[in-house]
C-alpha cells in the first residue's frame, strides 16, 4: 500500500506521463462522479511486439465491486481505444482463479483465447487471456 506522498506522487507521474509508448504501462484513474473520490485504476500497455494490440488492466477498491463502476470504466476505455486508427485488438489476462474479472471480461464481449500454467510470486496459478478485436 502505498503512503498518500507516494500516491500523490504517482499521480503526478501519470499525470504528465506520454501515453502509448509500447511495453510501459499507463495508469488512469477511476473516480465517483459525484465526490470525485478514487475508487481505482485502469492500466493500459501497448505491446512492444505489435503496436495494434493493448493489454488492459483494472483494479476497483473492494467497496466498489459488483456495482458497474468496472464496466462503466472499461466500456469508455474500450470505445476510446478501438476510437484509435491503429488499435485492433484488446487483451486482458487475469488468473483462473479471479471469477470476478473472468465474469467482467466476458460480459464486455471479450473471449477467452489462451490459458497458460505460469509462476507467479511463487506459485504456480493458470493464466487466462481474453481478446476482443475492433471488428467484434
Amino acid at each position: 500500500m502505498l503512503s498518500e506522498s507516494e500516491a500523490i506522487a504517482f499521480i503526478h507521474e501519470m499525470s504528465t506521463a506520454p501515453l502509448g509508448i509500447p511495453g510501459e504501462w499507463f495508469q488512469i484513474a477511476i473516480a465517483l462522479q459525484l465526490s470525485d473520490r478514487l475508487i481505482g485504476d485502469l492500466g493500459i500497455q501497448v505491446s512492444e511486439h505489435d503496436a495494434t494490440t493493448v493489454e488492459i488492466g483494472f483494479t476497483l477498491h473492494r467497496e466498489e465491486q459488483g456495482k458497474g463502476y468496472a464496466k462503466e470504466a472499461i466500456q469508455a476505455l474500450l470505445r476510446s481505444l478501438f476510437g484509435l486508427e491503429n488499435i485492433t485488438k484488446v487483451i486482458g489476462i487475469t488468473d483462473s482463479r479471479n471469477h470476478s474479472s473472468i465474469n467482467l471480461l466476458t460480459r464486455l464481449g471479450m473471449n477467452l483465447v489462451s490459458s497458460e500454467e505460469i509462476l507467479f510470486k511463487h506459485e504456480l496459478c493458470v493464466e487466462q487471456t481474453f481478446e476482443l478485436k475492433k471488428e467484434d
